[in-house]
């Protein structure tokens, strides 16, 4: 009987690892927004434009400002952060739940896209837009990768025309949480 308790450990850590993964009930991933497409539509344009762009960096709680020329923005960590946050793959197909709201008042649309596997890295994607312009007003989106030993925060924000946001909080063991806000404001 010795000589059995093996086999069945084996037998046992292959049942558990052979459970099926929780199926979610969301939308198909062709309905999920491309950020790639977005950012080359409202935002890329910003990159070899005329327009200044006050930064105003907010680093655990002390602010610094300076007025750029656009070629001089670091246009690759927007880019970086969208492609990370990315959900149009295949891989998050019917991980998201979708919500219209309608603002009949101001004629605006919002989409909402909520996750619905607590595994996702993205966990809400808002884009409003306005009914009759076929414009972009805002963008909103939320990310959270909860390591095993560091958790890391972003949320990003762009008004069309105005600004774009960036939130980036992070935690480590035994040191103290560091939050960084950089806000690049159009100035015309």
């Amino acid at each position: 009987m010795n000589n059995l308790k093996p086999f069945f450990l084996v037998l046992f850590l292959i049942f558990l690892s052979c459970k099926q993964s929780k199926t979610y009930e969301g939308e198909s991933y062709i309905n999920y927004p491309d950020f790639n497409m977005l950012y080359n539509d409202y935002i890329a344009p910003y990159e070899k434009s005329a327009v200044k762009i006050l930064r105003i960096t907010t680093e655990n709680g002390h602010s610094d400002s300076l007025l750029q020329r656009s070629e001089e923005v670091d246009w690759n960590h927007i880019k970086s952060f969208l492609n990370t946050a990315s959900i149009n793959n295949e891989s998050h197909t019917n991980k998201y739940s979708i919500d219209l709201i309608n603002d009949t008042l101001y004629q605006n649309t919002t989409v909402v896209f909520s996750a619905l596997a607590p595994n996702e890295l993205t966990k809400k994607v808002s884009i409003s837009a306005q009914e009759h312009a076929k414009n972009v007003k805002t963008i909103y989106i939320e990310y959270e990768d909860n390591g095993f030993f560091s958790s890391t925060k972003k949320k990003f924000l762009y008004k069309n025309g105005q600004f774009l946001q960036l939130v980036e909080m992070s935690k480590k063991p035994f040191s103290k949480a560091k939050e960084k806000i950089t806000l690049w404001k159009f100035v015309y």
